[in-house]
């Protein structure tokens, strides 16, 4: 059976990408990492690091790079009042 590990992810940028959550999956020597932008974020490069500590105390750190891209909303159309001609 694996150690047990700690894991902690954190942004850079938390006004565009908020603290990654770690979630524990089926095999109890991984996790898995979920990255939630804030709503019609976008940019980047944001930081991200993730640190492993096992029971003995020690200690793994890893960093990458995330870049938000905007998404391609639909149109939307709001009418300015009755209007006759």
């Amino acid at each position: 059976m694996p150690a047990a590990l700690s894991v902690v992810a954190t942004s850079g940028q938390i006004s565009l990408l908020p603290h990654p959550t770690v979630n524990t999956v089926a095999n109890p020597a991984q996790r898995e990492l979920v990255l939630t932008p804030v709503a019609n974020g976008n940019g980047g490069p944001v930081p991200v690091s993730v640190l492993v500590t096992d029971e003995g105390g020690l200690t793994r750190e890893r960093s990458f790079q995330v870049t938000i891209r905007a998404v391609n909303d639909a149109p939307t159309f709001a009418t300015s009042g009755d209007r006759s001609e």
